[in-house]
């Protein structure tokens, strides 16, 4: 059950439940139906059987006089069983009527609960892509037989770019809110050649057995390694790939996360430099050590990618968010404002590309969480990768739902 959508499962139990709201009334009707069916054929009886006992009655009578007499007694008799009767229906109407109020109370409850019920089923049932709440609960899905692990981002507001008494900052850092209204999963680690190979064919990394920096990579197994040396197209056309391959959940897409969506998955709750505090050496990411930030200290330098997951993930699971490749983002490059922002995507007629993250060869203050990198759009290198969005599919300009299917 791993992929059925919320949504999808939901409708199944719902419609189940409404099966069953509609056959109940007519069982309960059917039922009425018999019992006054048999209240009536009980009451025929009884009349009957008094009808043959007052036959034998004025059989058994000598004389116009007694018979009159007996008549009449027997008319006072019947009248005053008939009034008896009348009083016994309304006290059974009456009671007919308490026990319609009952009945139809007891449907409602009944009809709440069962629904109720359907939506707990349905949730236990679904996949809880659409249901998760939680930061860094992790989910998988697999593509072509390879593993794709995500975390979840959930909505929140925090504070993008940087004091400016932080080491390293540059003058387009501005300090400023961002409020993220939905919540959205990023791929675990940066996309690896293993994941690109299996969909796309082919490696174009330079750090790989058939790239030009296979001699740095000769005793490693570089298929858990980013891939790199691929540019913004060729990224978007490996997105298109999963999307309309129908390997996303019911409902979602894969994308490129936005400037501010990465900034906020990558800082995951903290305001430091990094997220583990104001230093970097390169000890505790992949960049280039003998350039340290926070520290006079110098640190070691792989002078290459390494695999992904080598260091240590941030408090929302994610890998590698500081260093080993830069991470291309949907955003065009622009100036930040001041002002409170929505669910920023960046200006739309940037001249460059931003990119995300720092990378192996770089010094370490641009590996900080609010450093922007920015690269043409048809650059690729061996220090640049990136990695996947996945949330629901966006809603069209004009508020209806998309309907593009994958």
């Amino acid at each position: 059950m791993d992929w059925t959508s919320c949504w999808e499962a939901l409708k199944w139990a719902a419609g189940g439940a409404v099966a069953l709201i509609s056959v109940a009334p007519a069982v309960w009707e059917f039922y009425g139906f018999c019992r006054w069916r048999r209240e009536k054929r009980e009451e025929k009886e009884i009349d009957r059987k008094v009808a043959r006992a007052l036959a034998t009655k004025l059989a058994s009578v000598d004389g116009d006089k007694e018979r009159s007499k007996l008549e009449t007694e027997l008319a006072a008799e019947r009248k005053a069983r008939k009034e008896a009767e009348a009083a016994v229906a309304a006290e059974r109407r009456a009671r007919k009527n308490a026990e319609a109020a009952a009945n139809a109370m007891r449907k409602k409850r009944w009809f709440a609960t069962a629904l109720a019920r359907a939506f707990a089923w349905a949730f236990a049932l679904s996949s809880g892509w659409a249901r998760t709440r939680t930061a860094g609960k992790r989910k998988t899905l697999s593509v072509q037989g390879v593993e794709y692990a995500f975390r979840y981002c959930p909505p929140g507001t925090f504070r993008m770019g940087s004091p400016t008494c932080e080491q390293g900052r540059c003058d387009d850092e501005t300090l400023h809110k961002v409020t993220l209204t939905r919540g959205f999963w990023l791929l675990e680690t940066p996309v690896t050649q293993r994941m690109w190979e299996a969909l796309a064919g082919g490696n174009p990394s330079w750090f790989s057995a058939t790239g030009g920096g296979a001699q740095y990579v000769a005793e490693t197994d570089a298929s858990l390694f980013p891939v790199e040396n691929v540019n913004l197209s060729e990224c978007l056309a490996f997105i298109k790939r999963l999307n309309d391959g129908g390997f996303a959940p019911k409902g979602f897409e894969f994308r490129l996360p936005t400037e501010a969506e990465w900034e906020y998955a990558c800082r995951a709750g903290t305001e430091t430099p990094y997220f583990w505090g104001a230093t970097l050496k390169g000890e505790r990411a992949n960049c280039n050590g003998a350039l340290p930030c926070g520290t006079s200290e110098k640190g070691p330098s792989l002078g290459r990618t390494t695999a992904v997951g080598s260091y240590a993930a941030n408090p929302w699971g994610l890998f590698d968010m500081h260093g080993n490749v830069w991470e291309w983002c949907s955003d065009r490059s622009g100036a930040y404002s001041a002002a409170p922002q929505t669910d920023p995507t960046g200006t739309p007629d940037g001249w460059f590309q931003i990119v995300r993250g720092g990378c192996w060869d770089c010094d370490a203050a641009r590996c900080r969480a609010a450093y922007r990198g920015t690269s043409a759009a048809s650059y690729s290198s061996g220090n640049r990768g990136f990695r996947l969005a996945l949330s629901r599919k966006r809603e069209k300009e004009s508020g209806e739902p998309s309907t593009s299917a994958n």
